[in-house]
C-alpha cells in the first residue's frame, strides 16, 4: 500500500503549498488632477514585485485636462460608472481602492454614493479631503497671477463650480459661511449642508473596512498639506492649523470619521519630504502605500 500511495505525495503537497500561499485583494486606482491611469505604473510594479499576483486595475476616467475642467460631481459619476464596469467583469469580491491627489475626492464621493461598493481599504494619497486653499501651479499656468482673494471670487460662483474641478473643494477659511453656500461637492460630501442624502453618504462611506490617509509636509500642490492626512485651519484670520479630532467634520462626525476612529478603522501617516507626485514614482512613497496593503 505504501509504494502505490507515493506516487501521489507530490500532487498532494502542491495542494497544500497551493492553499497556504496568500491571496492579495485586487487594487483599484484612481488618478488625480491631472493625471492618467499611467500615473500609477511605478506602484504597480512595486506592489507586483512585493505581493506577487495581485489583480490591480486602473481607471481610465476624466484624464488630463478632463480632470480640471469638468465639475466634481460629473467626474464622481464618471468614476462610479468605471468602478463599476470595472468590478463587475474583474472583480467578484472586496477589493482595496487606492486614489491619489484630486482622485481621493472624486473616489470617497463614489464610495459615498455606492450602497454596493465593496471597499476594504480606502487608501487616499496627497489627497486634498479637508478642501484646498492654495493656488497650484497648474491653475496659475492657467490665470497668472492668481491670488487666493481672486480665488475667492472666481471659485465662490455657479459657473465656476460647474467648470473647474478645485472650486468645488476650495476652501477658505475666512470665508466658511461662503464655502458652505457656494461649493456645490465637498460641504455635500462631508455633509457639512445636511440634505436628503446626508445619511446614505455616512452610512455608504462606513461601509469600508479601513480609511488611510498619507501626506507629506514637502507637498508642493495640496495647501495646506495636512488636508491629506484631514486636519486643517481653524475658521479665522490666523490660520491656526488644528488637527482632525478637532475639526467640525470630525467632532460631530458628519461623514463618519469619528466612527471609523472610534473602530479602530482609520490610520493617518506623515511622510516626510515627499513632493506631490512623489507618491507616483519614490520607493519611500510606495513602501508606506505597501505597510497597508493585505
Amino acid at each position: 500500500m505504501m509504494a502505490r500511495s507515493l506516487p501521489f505525495l507530490p500532487a498532494l503537497f502542491a495542494c497544500m503549498l497551493i492553499s497556504t500561499v496568500h491571496a492579495y485583494l485586487p487594487i483599484v486606482f484612481m488618478h488625480g488632477v491631472n493625471g492618467s491611469p499611467h500615473d500609477f505604473d511605478g506602484l504597480r510594479q512595486y506592489i507586483a514585485e512585493h505581493h506577487p499576483g495581485t489583480a490591480m486595475f486602473a481607471l481610465d476616467v476624466d484624464a488630463k485636462e478632463e480632470s480640471l475642467f469638468k465639475s466634481m460631481d460629473a467626474q464622481v459619476k464618471d468614476f462610479v460608472a468605471a468602478l463599476r464596469e470595472v468590478t463587475s467583469v474583474n472583480i467578484t469580491g472586496p477589493y482595496h481602492l487606492v486614489a491619489h491627489s484630486q482622485g481621493t475626492l472624486v473616489s470617497r464621493g463614489g464610495i459615498e454614493e455606492m450602497g454596493d461598493h465593496r471597499v476594504q481599504k480606502y487608501i487616499t494619497l496627497a489627497g486634498p479631503q479637508q478642501g484646498q486653499y492654495g493656488i497650484p501651479p497648474m491653475v496659475e499656468n492657467i490665470v497668472p497671477g492668481v491670488t487666493r482673494d481672486f480665488a475667492h471670487d472666481v471659485f465662490y460662483n455657479a459657473i465656476a463650480q460647474d467648470c473647474f474641478s478645485i472650486a468645488g473643494y476650495w476652501n477658505d477659511p475666512r470665508y466658511h459661511d461662503t464655502y458652505l453656500k457656494e461649493v456645490v461637492f465637498l460641504p455635500h460630501y462631508n455633509n457639512e449642508v445636511n440634505t436628503s442624502d446626508s445619511a446614505r453618504y455616512k452610512e455608504n462611506f462606513l461601509r469600508i473596512k479601513e480609511m488611510v490617509a498619507l501626506g507629506s509636509d514637502g507637498d508642493d500642490i495640496i495647501n495646506p498639506w495636512f488636508s491629506s492626512t484631514l486636519d486643517f485651519y481653524t475658521y479665522e484670520e490666523d490660520f491656526t492649523h488644528i488637527d482632525m479630532t478637532q475639526t467640525i467634520v470630525y467632532k460631530e462626525d458628519l461623514y463618519g470619521l469619528q466612527s471609523l476612529d472610534k473602530r479602530g478603522s482609520l490610520s493617518r501617516q506623515m511622510v516626510a519630504g515627499l513632493t506631490h507626485t512623489d507618491w507616483l514614482r519614490k520607493d519611500e512613497a510606495f513602501a508606506a502605500v505597501l505597510s497597508y496593503l493585505d
